[in-house]
């Protein structure tokens, strides 16, 4: 029995979330890192998309060319890709300890005139501490920063 291996080009499959899934395409530049070697980052060039969401993991799975020529990466190694994720277009961005999370869904703590109001979310990107949310909130609309579930709607707020 013979068996052949190609291992100066390898092939990284990643399963990108399905919030990031519409910003990454053919031929899109990605950076990874490999946790066999901490601290280097390298770059491959997506190679195909599946063009279907996994309903298991909401996500989309995504080939990755990577360059093997110098032999420093093995089959089978872990990497973790690193995606720049470019804003939503009228998205409104909150730190993240304004989004309460119960049983009833998520959502985040406006003050209206000097009384809170629950306001359900939908979280969209993520970075530094600060997400993206939809929902009944605008520009410029007080929102509570440290929320929780132990403030009531309609509880005064002096301001």
């Amino acid at each position: 029995m013979l068996v052949l291996q190609e291992q100066s080009r390898l092939r990284l499959v990643v399963d990108v979330p399905e919030t990031y899934s519409m910003k990454v395409g053919e031929g899109n530049r990605i950076k990874y890192s490999v946790n066999a070697l901490p601290g280097q980052v390298f770059e491959g060039k997506i190679s195909r998309l599946s063009g279907r969401m996994n309903p298991r993991f909401c996500s989309e799975t995504v080939e990755i060319d990577v360059d093997n020529s110098e032999g420093q990466f093995k089959p089978g190694m872990f990497a973790e890709i690193i995606l720049s994720a470019e804003g939503t277009p009228g998205a409104l961005v909150v730190p993240s300890s304004a989004i309460v999370t119960s049983t009833e869904g998520q959502y985040i703590i406006k003050v209206d005139g000097n009384k809170t109001r629950f306001v359900e979310i939908k979280q969209g990107n993520r970075a530094d501490g600060m997400i993206e949310v939809f929902g009944d909130v605008q520009p410029n609309d007080r929102v509570i920063i440290n929320a929780s579930q132990e403030i009531r709607e309609g509880t005064e707020v002096s301001t």
